[in-house]
């Protein structure tokens, strides 16, 4: 009885651990587009510890995961969350990643550079970012409260997100046209709004794994049907 209450309460860590993992990338994210198109180096440095914190969650996921797949041979509907915690905290600790190099770009890259050339990809660039921390927030929103067939939507806003990122890059693609040459600093932004493109790509991949709980199944796009 009281292994199987000990069994239980992990499960409900694991989950309680993913929920803070996810709250502390969303805020993460955030700051680093907002550090981004403030331009604003300080803050892009203070917050990059934050990386260390999501991986030590997710190492202590993964290893929790594992460890009770090996030794207490969950039924199929806790097996399936296991599996799922795995595949999602490992996409969170990526997107992770994405807001760290963000940073990254912010507080050592654009730092002392001429930011002229990219002055007015700001509104845009704080668009993108506004789209893709909504869908994660989303998305996440979506894992607690078990919605499987959110992956429809995400997968529509992910298409949104491509599309703010192909305005972005023909937008510089112009620019440096009109002023001869790309800069470094339009190159540099160019690499973060790429950061920015994947984040949502991860994001999708966390729906896809939210419906596999919900339903046992990979997610697979339906066909369209010639008339």
């Amino acid at each position: 009885m009281n292994v199987r209450k000990g069994y239980q309460e992990e499960l409900y860590e694991i989950n309680a651990q993913l929920h803070e993992m996810g709250n502390r990338t969303i805020v993460f994210v955030s700051k680093a587009v907002e550090a981004l198109v403030a331009f604003d180096a300080e803050t892009a440095e203070t917050i990059r510890q934050n990386e260390r914190v999501i991986d030590a969650l997710h190492e202590d996921i993964e290893e929790k995961c594992i460890r009770i797949i090996a030794t207490q041979q969950p039924v199929a509907s806790d097996l399936r969350f296991l599996i799922a915690a795995i595949k999602i905290s490992s996409e969170i600790e990526r997107i992770a990643d994405y807001a760290n190099n963000i940073a990254k770009i912010t507080h050592k890259k654009l730092s002392g550079l001429d930011l002229a050339p990219i002055l007015h990809l700001q509104q845009l660039v704080k668009d993108m970012g506004s789209l893709v921390i909504t869908l994660l927030s989303d998305t996440l929103g979506a894992y607690e409260s078990k919605n499987h067939d959110f992956v429809i939507n995400a997968k529509e806003r992910d298409a949104e997100v491509n599309a703010a990122n192909r305005k972005l890059l023909n937008l510089m693609i112009e620019t440096g046209r009109n002023n001869g040459n790309l800069t470094q600093a339009m190159l540099e932004m160019h690499a973060a709004i790429r950061y920015l493109e994947r984040a949502a790509d991860r994001t999708v991949n966390i729906a896809e794994w939210v419906f596999y709980l919900g339903t046992g199944f990979r997610y697979v796009k339906p066909k369209k049907v010639k008339c």
